[in-house]
């Protein structure tokens, strides 16, 4: 049997779990969750991963482990392991520190490999595997904490060729009047209904506002629909896109979005299949086991991206 850990970081969590390499099954009590401070110090943070991935490596022999393979989101230099946060709203304790380093200090076995991807190259790889469409290009998209993407082409992450934007990534692209990380996370659904009602927001998040809120929350997820729709459609046609899937938490909430957006998709004469992944973590963490699998490591190793 050919195991990895697999690890998949986000804005408030980490999630790990030894993975089949054969089957992409997760084996028996290894997955493990815990919530994370990211505004933590940087050994604070080292600590809390440690902790989960430690929990995983002891459910398997860490002598049959090929390796961690950790999906973490940008900007961050994956081929050399380095955090690049900053201005981010979070790890920013991280900005130029070595994760590697950082972790071999608290991991079990520090001799275990660690290798990166980024976490929605992770997610929207863990998404083809298991579900196996055999669809040429894929666009995969994580909304959360922050805007995540990653472009396909045969199950393999790309950062260049056609249709594929700078680095692979939309994060940082321009929108209206700032970037898409700005209008497609937590934040912007927050502020926005703040906007729209003039109601005072403190402490809640998206959930809260959903259950206190309906009404007003169904016109500022329509807004939300109408904004990723106009910001994915060149995108979607510049990659000849087959497949989208869309994860992350604001994912969990689709009922409220998905019909505008696959209307506002289907009215640019696209016919692309949206996929909904609700256990967007759990894929991630398949997608970076597969780090350790050596064909697709030879495919990818030398492009990893470094923002």
């Amino acid at each position: 049997m050919n195991i990895a850990i697999g690890a998949d970081i986000g804005g408030t969590h980490i999630t790990s779990a030894a993975i089949d390499l054969d089957s992409f099954s997760v084996i028996e009590n290894s997955y493990y969750n815990q919530k994370i401070d990211n505004k933590s110090p940087k050994d604070v943070i080292f600590k809390q991963w440690a902790s989960c991935l430690n929990n995983s490596i002891k459910a398997v022999s860490s002598n049959n482990i090929l390796g961690v393979g950790i999906a973490i989101p940008g900007p961050f230099d994956y081929a050399k392991g380095i955090g690049k946060y900053e201005r981010n709203d979070k790890y920013e304790s991280l900005y130029n520190v070595s994760v590697i380093d950082g972790l071999a200090r608290e991991i079990q076995n520090e001799e275990i490999k660690l290798r990166f991807l980024n976490d929605a190259s992770s997610f929207g790889l863990g998404s083809d595997l298991l579900e196996n469409l055999n669809k040429d290009n894929t666009i995969a998209i994580t909304l959360g904490t922050g805007f995540g993407a990653t472009f396909l082409q045969n199950k393999v992450p790309l950062i260049k060729g056609k249709g594929v934007p700078e680095n692979g990534c939309l994060w940082d692209k321009e929108f209206k009047d700032g970037i898409a990380d700005d209008y497609f996370s937590t934040r912007w659904l927050i502020k926005h209904y703040s906007d729209l009602t003039d109601k005072n927001t403190s402490g809640c998040g998206v959930k809260e506002l959903i259950d206190r809120d309906p009404e007003n929350m169904k016109q500022v997820f329509a807004d939300f629909a109408d904004n990723l729709c106009e910001f994915l459609v060149p995108h979607l046609k510049a990659f000849d896109t087959d497949v989208l899937f869309i994860g992350g938490n604001i994912a969990k909430a689709s009922v409220y979005f998905l019909d505008k957006l696959e209307n506002c998709i289907d009215s640019e004469g696209l016919k692309i299949k949206i996929r909904i992944v609700t256990e967007a973590e759990k894929v991630g963490v398949v997608g970076a086991a597969y780090l350790f699998n050596p064909e697709f490591w030879e495919q990818i190793r030398k492009e990893l991206p470094t923002i």
